[in-house]
């Protein structure tokens, strides 16, 4: 929407929840909380563009909706993606940031 400002709040609220569901995921103790906490993380994922994060959130949940057990290390990528997201995103906030410091 053109605000600068705005988008950096939005990023840094997907980082954050982004991790909160990520703990949430590895805490799952069944399968519908498993898919209910891989479904919010997917489609955050997507509306912020993060790619990585969504498509491995969705290889799990539709492994998971074809009775495959969980698979930890299905999970482990998805940390993975989260961590590099989250570190993509604190630098571009941050460039950002800098770039509003010297216009």
């Amino acid at each position: 929407m053109g605000d600068p400002g705005l988008q950096d709040e939005v990023l840094r609220l997907y980082a954050r929840m982004s991790q909160v569901y990520l703990g949430r995921i590895e805490d799952s103790t069944s399968v519908t909380m498993l898919l209910e906490h891989l479904h919010t993380l997917k489609s955050a994922a997507a509306g912020i563009g993060a790619w990585a994060v969504r498509d491995l959130a969705r290889q799990a949940e539709d492994e998971l909706r074809s009775g495959q057990p969980p698979s930890p290390e299905r999970v482990e990528d998805i940390a993975m993606a989260v961590v590099e997201c989250v570190s993509f995103i604190d630098a571009f906030v941050m460039a950002s940031e800098q770039d509003g410091l010297t216009a």
